[in-house]
């Protein structure tokens, strides 16, 4: 029966034929079980159609793998690294932190010195609060921006 195409006296479709032409996709990538595989290559023997199919999706496969794509050099990896990163906010809140802690001591330093028994906790609380939040916002921003290139944001644990 080689060389004949598919059945397709009733109706004008086979219902075999149906279903292994969409299973010849999955037929191409090794995908199929057993007994699906052993379907598709009995139907393939009789059916021209499908043989031409698979034909076509073999060198549309084989074509798509031998498409060479070119390889970033370092320093286009390194501009992209500094367009979505978030460093310099993050580096800004730390050195926030330090310099307000640093100043804090100063001036708690200098008002002890000239008069002792003053509260500076308000104005250590204020700088630190300041930093954090630098901090978070950078940490939030990063998040924003790598969101719609997380391959995984839509799995489900």
């Amino acid at each position: 029966m080689r060389g004949k195409s598919c059945d397709k006296s009733y109706g004008g479709t086979c219902k075999v034929h149906e279903k292994v032409s969409q299973m010849l996709s999955a037929f191409l990538d090794d995908e199929l079980t057993q007994t699906e595989s052993q379907r598709v290559r009995i139907h393939l023997e009789d059916c021209d159609d499908c043989r031409q199919a698979l034909g076509e999706m073999r060198a549309l496969r084989d074509a798509a793998r031998s498409i060479a794509f070119p390889s970033p050099n370092r320093f286009e990896i390194d501009q992209l690294d500094l367009a979505l990163s978030v460093r310099a906010p993050r580096l800004a809140g730390w050195i926030l932190i330090l310099l307000a802690v640093g100043a804090w001591a100063a001036y708690a330093a200098w008002r002890f010195l000239t008069q002792p028994g003053l509260d500076f906790g308000e104005l250590a609380v204020a700088a630190v609060i300041i930093g954090f939040v630098l901090l978070f916002a950078s940490v939030l921003g990063q998040r924003l921006l790598e969101l719609p290139h997380d391959r995984y944001r839509r799995i489900r644990k």
